[in-house]
C-alpha cells in the first residue's frame, strides 16, 4: 500500500496531520484490496472513507504480524479473512519520496462538527465492520462505459442515500438556516 507523502494542506512540510493518514493518492495491491473488503459503503459525501480504509488495513497488518510471530518457522503466513485464503509476506505501508509525492488538495466545504462526529464514529468502528461492509455488500448499476485512449470512464449508480444520512443532512440544513436567522 502506498499513501501520500505530502500535500499542500500542510505546506509540503513532510509533517502529516496524523501518523495514520491514508488520503490523497492511494495505491493498493488487488489481493490486499480484497483482503480488506474494499471501501466501506457507509460513507456519503466528503471525508472519512480514506481513514476508514487505513484503519482496516492497519488491523490486517497487526493480524499479519501476530501470525508471523506465532508461525516464525515459515516465511509465508496463511490466514482466512472475508472467505479468501491468502499467503502474505507482510502488508507494507510506504510513503514515496517527497519529490514524487506532492499533490494539491481539492477545495471542499469544511464539515460541520456533527458531520465530523458521525464520520469519526464510523472510522473508529472500521476494524469491527470491514468484514461485513464493503465489496461483499456493494450494490451498483453500470449506466455508461466510455473508453478513451488513456483511460476508461465507468459511470455507475449506487442507489439512494441511506435514511440515516438523509436525516442528518435535513437536520443540518434546518440548524444552519436557524443560525442564519439569528445573525
Amino acid at each position: 500500500m502506498k499513501i501520500i507523502s505530502e500535500f499542500d494542506k500542510v505546506s509540503f512540510t513532510r509533517l502529516l496531520p496524523y501518523h495514520k493518514l491514508v488520503g490523497g493518492v492511494f495505491n493498493i495491491r488487488p489481493d490486499h484490496y480484497l483482503l480488506v473488503n474494499g471501501y466501506s459503503n457507509l460513507f456519503w459525501g466528503w471525508g472519512g472513507e480514506d481513514d476508514d480504509m487505513g484503519y482496516s488495513y492497519q488491523h490486517l497488518i497487526d493480524i499479519s504480524k501476530n501470525l508471523s510471530i506465532q508461525n516464525s518457522s515459515s516465511l509465508w503466513v496463511e490466514f482466512v479473512v472475508n472467505n479468501y485464503i491468502l499467503e502474505q509476506v507482510g502488508l507494507p505501508i510506504t510513503r514515496p519520496p517527497e519529490r514524487l509525492a506532492r499533490y494539491t488538495m481539492v477545495k471542499h466545504v469544511k464539515r460541520k462538527p456533527l458531520a465530523h462526529a458521525v464520520r469519526l464514529k464510523l472510522v473508529h468502528t472500521s476494524q469491527k465492520r470491514y468484514r461485513a461492509d464493503g465489496l461483499n455488500t456493494l450494490k451498483y448499476e453500470v449506466f455508461r462505459v466510455d473508453t478513451e485512449k488513456l483511460y476508461t470512464r465507468i459511470l455507475v449508480g449506487v442507489g439512494d442515500m441511506p435514511e440515516y444520512v438523509r436525516s442528518f443532512e435535513v437536520s443540518r440544513r434546518s440548524t444552519s438556516s436557524q443560525n442564519k436567522r439569528w445573525k
